[in-house]
């Protein structure tokens, strides 16, 4: 294995899969990646995640009947490769045909599975926007995309469980019916991949993740994202820990699974509402000697099973300097960091009601102060965690949850530690680090496994910061971040995160003041957030914090998306005003605002004059100004708007969603209010720059969401857009990249490409992979998402070490 695969295997972590090196080069070695880091040993040296080393065999996944094309993709062509059995696959996208799909026929019981791992070679990745893998089960899919490297050379694709997402109402692990390949065009010509040797590899029964997907929740709605995404937090700490997690659904544990696959521990990541069958397996579990993890709010069993009381729910605005992290107490965990960090927003008061039950952490605050709020309480039958788990701190984090689960199974240590030494980079280190390296595999001799583990990490903490330190900085390019939180850094005043993004480097902020439903400032056009009355006039803090340490504001206004912040009374006036959007089966979706009616645009273009009247801004930036997917809007308003614009009656409502005339109307109402927005603001201010947090793909944001950005650009309406590029491949990345520039070649604007950090928790190495192919595609900057306290303090100043260092 190359040098730099080891390295970035060490830093790095999976959104929803992970990319290992080639195992076999091409005849040819290709040129190296766009953004690759100086050194680099050749193609797809940026892993995408950590990871234990080597890669366990696994099982093969088999089939007696062989692959079945849908649609106009031809049968895969069976060979015999250098990489094991597989199979020829073609998308016939050059002959105008649309995703290609194939399916293969399987009866397979994956419940004990943490990842299907196989190989896979293609060169000409780019003209594919998302390959996905999917398992049929019962009346859904579990489902995984990932991004190939495209290099031509075999490359390992690992897609883990717990990263999957769930469409339809599948029947669980255990009743797997078919294995889904499809790929969705990015490019009028043919495609041509190789997949071989597709294997199952089986997780470890030190932890079972359970995801509570038989929650009663709707679909697409924010419960239903939490309770995909915790789990995949939990997961990608775990796998950092060298561990391979199994991930089981309700229904999973039926027929005694869990003592038939011997599991120790089960994790319940974010829990709504078991089913009672799954309940009833938990308590058997537990009357068994097996053990409970768990985090926020815990069914009544596993409170009385853990003997802790569940309290009140505190919000981090209702403590000074907010929740910052977990400290814990000495001594109280062996192997365990001191502290981990964590920015949560609610935690639950849980205190133990029993001698057995002790505080391991409490929460404190962000100037370091312990608030009295406990954040883990140990206990002999697991532990319980009073928020849910971000992964915030990912070393640490990964360490903290090793220690947990090594409580009931020791030998997990050991195994780790393992782990860990395989991932220590061969090449040339500093001396320190030479130095850290042989303490750590001393220490694993002596079989002082965290010990091993502790100096591993340093030696690649200090790995980390000679690769980035020696990045080179460059001159007048426009790095912004963007920054969700109207109040800035949880626990700093604006003053201090304006102060620090300065600091790393960067000179132009995002930052999210303004919904359709509240303003973090006086406002004569949208009602005003409760924190103008607790925190007073966010905005005046924001421009005059900006003003002092010459960054350019820009106000980030979420155009068209309610968000979180609607009141429950705001929510129904509108409903009954019939402002918000249908969808296809006439259902309201109580999140959007329909950029018909007349209301909603005059809402959202006084909203901008009236920033632009205020004045002290260097801008203002659009966000959510499209539709949410294809199957919006149908209300009344948009009928009558259609007919006029067609000149004719609807015989049926709605439309189809391929009827060209129904897809450009969609584009003129969301075009026609960026250049409402954009005459409102020129009137009051001609300096005033408009920008707009826009989809990756230009073709099909048009097509999908209405959302025609390139000809917006064209129009002169934005000065520029910032994609959003989220993907942690550097060749991928570059793709969209020359796709979006080549989207509005001739206008004035300019791409500043929107880089992932927070929404794929990339590492330092990560971005600044992606950051480097700004540069060699001379964009004149970038945007990061986004400067929250974790990357605040993480992972912008590792880059203000090199390539953001400041003048």
């Amino acid at each position: 294995m190359s040098f730099s695969i080891r390295r970035f295997l060490s830093l790095a972590l999976p959104p929803l899969l992970l990319f290992l090196a080639s195992c076999g080069a091409p005849p040819t070695p290709p040129p190296t990646p766009p953004g690759a880091l100086p050194g680099m040993a050749g193609p797809g040296a940026a892993a995408e995640a950590a990871h234990p080393l080597p890669l366990p065999a696994g099982r093969p996944l088999r089939s007696p009947q062989p692959w079945a094309s849908r649609g106009a993709a031809p049968a895969p062509v069976p060979q015999r490769t250098a990489a094991g059995a597989g199979w020829r696959f073609t998308c016939p996208f050059g002959r105008g045909g649309g995703r290609a799909v194939w399916d293969l026929p399987l009866a397979e019981d994956l419940r004990r599975g943490a990842a299907l791992i196989f190989r896979f070679r293609g060169r000409d990745t780019a003209a594919v926007n998302r390959f996905f893998v999917y398992f049929k089960s019962g009346n859904g899919w579990y489902g995984t995309s990932f991004a190939p490297a495209g290099h031509g050379g075999w490359e390992t694709v690992v897609l883990w469980k717990h990263a999957s997402f769930i469409e339809g109402e599948p029947a669980g692990w255990g009743r797997i019916e078919a294995l889904r390949i499809s790929a969705t065009p990015a490019a009028a010509r043919d495609v041509t991949f190789e997949v071989a040797d597709p294997r199952i590899v089986d997780g470890q029964p030190g932890a079972a993740i359970l995801r509570n997907s038989g929650a009663p929740v709707r679909a697409g709605s924010s419960e239903a994202r939490s309770l995909a995404d915790f789990p995949a937090r939990l997961g990608d700490a775990l796998v950092r820990a060298g561990i391979w997690p199994l991930l089981l659904e309700d229904q999973d544990l039926a027929d005694g699974f869990l003592a038939r696959a011997g599991v120790r521990t089960v994790l319940l990541p974010y829990t709504i509402s078991l089913p009672p069958a799954a309940e009833q397996a938990l308590k058997a579990h537990l009357a068994r000697g097996g053990r409970l993890g768990g985090f926020f709010k815990p069914p009544a069993f596993a409170a009385a099973a853990l003997e802790f009381t569940p309290g009140r729910y505190v919000s981090a605005t209702a403590v000074p300097d907010g929740f910052a992290g977990l400290r814990l107490r000495s001594g109280q965990l062996p192997g365990a960091p001191v502290e981990v960090g964590q920015a949560s927003w609610l935690i639950q008061d849980q205190r133990p009601a029993s001698g057995r039950g002790r505080v391991l952490a409490t929460w404190q605050n962000g100037r370091g102060g312990d608030t009295g709020f406990p954040a883990i309480i140990l206990h002999p039958k697991g532990f319980w965690m009073s928020h849910v788990y971000l992964d915030n701190d990912r070393a640490a984090g990964s360490r903290l949850l090793l220690a947990l689960l090594a409580q009931g199974e020791p030998e997990l240590w050991a195994a780790a530690a393992r782990d860990a030494l395989l991932r220590l980079d061969t090449a040339p280190l500093p001396a320190a680090g030479r130095e850290l390296r042989r303490r750590a595999e001393t220490a694993f001799q002596r079989r002082d496994y965290p010990a091993a583990l502790a100096l591993a990490d340093q030696c690649r903490s200090r790995l980390q910061e000679a690769r980035l330190a020696a990045l080179p900085a460059a001159k007048g390019e426009r790095r912004g971040a963007w920054c969700h939180r109207p109040y800035g850094i949880a626990g700093w005043s604006w003053e201090e995160t304006v102060a620090n993004l300065k600091r790393c480097g960067f000179d132009r902020l995002y930052a999210n003041l303004a919904w359709p439903a509240a303003a973090s400032y006086p406002s004569h056009v949208l009602p005003a957030a409760p924190e103008v009355r607790t925190k007073g006039d966010l905005l005046a803090q924001a421009a005059a914090a900006c003003r002092k340490h010459d960054v350019e504001l820009h106000v980030w206004i979420s155009c068209l998306n309610l968000g979180e912040s609607v009141t429950p009374a705001q929510l129904a006036a509108l409903q009954r005003a019939g402002r918000l959007q249908v969808r296809r089966d006439g259902s309201v979706n109580p999140r959007w605002l329909c950029p018909t009616q007349a209301a909603n645009r005059r809402l959202i273009v006084a909203a901008a004059q009236e920033l632009a009247e205020r004045g002290g801004i260097a801008g203002i930036h659009l966000d959510f100004i499209r539709y949410p997917d294809g199957d919006h809007c149908f209300c009344p308003a948009c009928r009558q708007a259609f007919e006029r614009m067609t000149g004719r009656r609807t015989r049926s409502w709605p439309p189809a969603a391929n009827d060209p005339a129904w897809s450009e109307f969609r584009r003129r109402q969301i075009g026609s209010l960026v250049a409402e927005i954009h005459a409102a603001v020129r009137r009051e201010d001609k300096r005033l720059a408009l920008s707009a947090a826009v989809f990756d793909h230009p073709q099909n944001a048009r097509a999908a969401l209405g959302q025609d950005w390139a000809d917006w650009c064209r129009q002169g309406w934005l000065d520029w857009v910032c994609p959003m590029n989220y993907t942690a491949n550097p060749r991928h990345f570059a793709e969209m990249v020359r796709r979006q520039q080549a989207a509005i070649a001739g206008s004035k604007a300019h791409v500043y490409p929107g880089i992932g950090v927070r929404a794929l928790r990339l590492s330092p190495l990560q971005a600044a992979e992606q950051i480097l192919v700004t540069r060699e595609l001379r964009t004149g900057g970038f945007t990061i998402f986004e400067y929250n306290a974790d990357e605040a303090r993480s992972v912008f100043p590792e880059l203000a070490k090199g390539l953001t260092r400041p003048p």
